[in-house]
């Protein structure tokens, strides 16, 4: 064992990603979150966070992008002196962030695609499955079958609120996607995904596990529509999986349609969460 320089940190702390540098930020953060540091401060305009943990070890990162692949640089912090070599030495510790991002940089390479199983009116992933309400008349994938979009009602004329189930499977990210998710699902419903506008604060009412909820006001570009929402998330170490629903009231609630898709989850249960 030896102690660690300044000089020294700066040059080990450093690592090259052949990935684009907003997975490797991702990938970097959530390897920090699952060996038991909390991010403290993050700015993902300038590929930045700090975190630490409990025994005040921490690093300070810097994710920036070369070409098609990534430099970051994980600097450690820590108010008792730092050293190399030893069980607890900072290159054993870099040496598993370096290889805990990777892991998921590789495993994100090959991500899972959704599947219809038309006779059990099914959608489907590894360990994971749900039935969309079976009276809705449109379904469709996009180009990547990473998301899929239900619709109760098969060309609705324009500005009729049209009820909209999207579900999708997509990388982990640090900070919640449900904002952008939800601008999504609501133009879907409203056939408007341009013009709509939410809120800057979205309020959201815990409705079950993992599930919350709302009614929110939107502008369909300088129109006030009022959508009554759903929302459900499944994560995993790698992926997850978000089920959104956008609806209205009245005819247009979607409120037992909701409770049905909910407890198709509970059929279908096979693991905890998407590998």
């Amino acid at each position: 064992m030896r102690p660690l320089s300044e000089d020294t940190a700066r040059a080990l702390s450093a690592h090259s990603f052949g990935a684009p540098a907003e997975d490797t930020y991702d990938a970097v953060w959530l390897t920090l979150e699952a060996r038991g540091y909390t991010v403290t401060s993050f700015d993902p305009l300038t590929g930045t966070f700090s975190a630490s943990r409990g025994d005040g070890h921490g690093y300070d990162v810097t994710v920036s992008a070369e070409g098609e692949a990534a430099l970051v640089s994980a600097l450690p912090q820590s108010a008792r002196p730092l050293w190399l070599g030893g069980e607890d030495g900072e290159d054993r510790k870099w040496a598993a962030l370096w290889a805990g991002a990777a892991a998921l940089l590789e495993t994100w390479a090959h991500p899972p695609e959704w599947r219809y199983l038309t006779r059990t009116n099914t959608l489907e992933l590894p360990d994971f499955g749900v039935e969309p309400p079976p009276a809705w008349a449109y379904l469709d994938y996009d180009i990547h079958r990473r998301r899929v979009r239900v619709l109760k009602r098969r060309g609705a004329p324009p500005g009729q609120l049209n009820p909209a189930l999207l579900a999708v499977v997509q990388r982990r990210h640090p900070v919640s996607s449900l904002p952008g998710l939800l601008k999504e699902a609501v133009g879907l419903a409203l056939t408007s995904r341009a013009r709509i506008t939410l809120p800057d604060e979205l309020h959201a009412t815990k409705e079950r596990k993992d599930t919350v909820g709302g009614e929110v006001r939107v502008l369909d570009g300088s129109v006030t529509r009022e959508v009554r929402w759903h929302a459900r998330v499944r994560r995993g170490p790698a992926w997850e999986v978000w089920l959104v629903a956008a609806c209205g009231a009245g005819d247009d609630s979607c409120d037992d349609e909701w409770s049905a898709v909910l407890a198709s989850l509970e059929r279908h249960a096979r693991a905890p969460s998407v590998r």
